[in-house]
């Protein structure tokens, strides 16, 4: 046995990153060093986790599979029969960070543009203590890191084959634009934007007027492709936005990862945020979840963040492992948003899910082909400012509304309702509704064709 193996734990939406130190085979138990984030709060494992052990060195490896011992400086690998390796190239990443911009002494970096550029081959090399985020990966290092920087552009670039996350746009970033990339086969999340803080920091609360001096702002995530996420760091995104303000994302497609496709804010409950002013628009997200985790959404939102747009987005084929597969999840205290022309389908679990919230309109989505429900409404929320207008709801099994929809915070007006709608689908529906629909699907999505990494395959489906 040796550290160099390392055990994936799968909590519900954690995916902790440990040690192997020793194995009992009489107790068949196994010993591990590093941390472990477990299911909300709590820190312990649990009977029936699944885990995944890699890098294991005593004993065969299967056709097609790798072992790597550090300390020798040794790769072993088992080619496929009739494979052969004569001619084929070998790359051992060995820089954690390609690019990093980070101004000093209350100067930025600024105005450096990146066009036609194509970045590849990151390693990560794990703490000595583990890796165990409480949420989406967040912390875990970009192959591309910008602080104290503006004016900064990346536009017509690939970003593949990275050990840890894609791009990072850290505190005190504006005017930040990342255009028709294509960031494919990453370790951890596709870009994260803004400040991990979750909270205030000791002695310096944040008040409803309070504008950061690190705050991060005007960033512009576009037309992209984000593909094969999560590929290390199981838990990660697509695309995260942290504390952070009038950041656009558009017309991106994100797909092919274990968690949720986009995740918007970074406190809970309904205390004060930084966040505020974001556009989620147009956006289509696809093969998410793929039963790996649970509690995730397609587009995920989270606290306060007022005059904040989820609209035009089209979201498919989510799946969870145990529970919380959904569309569009407006998770604890998420405020301030407008929820509007989304178009959900097949999702495992509920097409629109509401933790709690205040001030939110979910209007004219349309929601097909749910497994629980068109909308979960999972606890109260504060006062009678959630409003469900003119949605769209079809399903051949699953119910319209779950959970305390019914409670007085919840308010329903003018819904469509096709339940128990056997041989409905959206090929077949009347003219005045597919048509927006079609509108929607006409408007989502890149604008332009996959260039640089057109011969990279979709990633692998090896999954506990």
């Amino acid at each position: 046995m040796t550290d160099e193996t390392e055990v994936v734990i799968f909590d519900a939406w954690t995916a902790s990153r440990m040690r192997l130190i020793s194995y009992d085979p009489a107790s068949h138990m196994l010993l591990l060093s590093g941390k472990f984030a477990g299911h909300g709060t709590h820190h312990d494992m649990t009977a029936g986790l699944p885990y995944l052990i890699e890098n294991f060195k005593d004993g065969s490896i299967g056709e097609k599979t790798w072992q790597c011992d550090a300390h020798k400086r040794e790769i072993r690998y088992r080619p496929a029969s009739g494979e052969s390796l004569e001619s084929d190239e070998v790359i051992v990443p060995y820089l954690a960070k390609l690019v990093s911009f980070e101004g000093r002494n209350g100067q930025n970096v600024h105005d450096i543009h990146f066009k036609d550029v194509y970045f590849e081959m990151t390693a990560w090399y794990l703490p000595v203590d583990g890796w165990a985020a409480m949420q989406a990966e967040v912390g875990l290092p970009g192959a591309i890191e910008l602080r104290n920087a503006n004016g900064i552009t990346f536009s017509r670039f690939a970003l593949v084959h990275t050990g840890a996350s894609g791009i990072r746009v850290r505190e005190n970033c504006f005017d930040i634009k990342i255009t028709g990339g294509e960031l494919r086969d990453l370790g951890g999340t596709g870009i994260a934007v803004g400040s991990e803080q979750r909270r205030p920091a000791p002695g310096t609360p944040w008040s409803a007027n309070e504008m950061s001096s690190a705050r991060t702002n005007y960033v512009t995530i576009s037309d992209n492709l984000i593909a094969s996420v999560g590929r290390i760091q199981w838990a990660a995104v697509g695309v995260w936005i942290g504390q952070a303000d009038h950041i656009l994302v558009e017309r991106n497609e994100i797909r092919d990862l274990y968690y949720s496709g986009i995740s918007v804010g970074w406190t809970w409950e309904y205390g004060p945020s930084l966040s505020h002013d974001n556009r989620i628009i147009g956006n289509i997200i696809s093969n998410f979840g793929q039963g790996v985790l649970s509690d995730m959404g397609g587009i995920y939102t989270l606290g306060r963040q007022p005059n904040s747009v989820v609209e035009g987005n089209i979201i498919n084929n989510g799946r969870a492992r145990i529970y919380g597969g959904h569309g569009l999840y407006a998770d604890a205290g998420t405020a301030g948003f407008i929820f509007r022309n989304n178009v959900v389908t097949g999702v495992s679990h509920a097409g629109i899910h509401i933790h709690y919230g205040t001030d939110l309109l979910f209007e004219t989505n349309f929601l097909f082909d749910y497994r629980e429900a068109g909308i979960r409404c999972t606890n109260p929320s504060q006062g009678r400012s959630v409003v469900f207008r003119s949605n769209l709801l079809q399903s051949e099994s699953a119910p319209p509304f779950l959970g305390m929809c019914k409670d007085l915070s919840y308010i329903f007006e003018s819904n469509q309702i096709f339940e128990n709608s056997t041989g409905l689908r959206q090929s077949n529906l009347p003219q005045d509704v597919r048509g927006p629909i079609d509108q929607i699907r006409a408007r989502a999505g890149r604008l332009s064709d996959i260039r640089l990494t057109k011969e990279m395959r979709r990633g692998p489906d090896n999954v506990p």
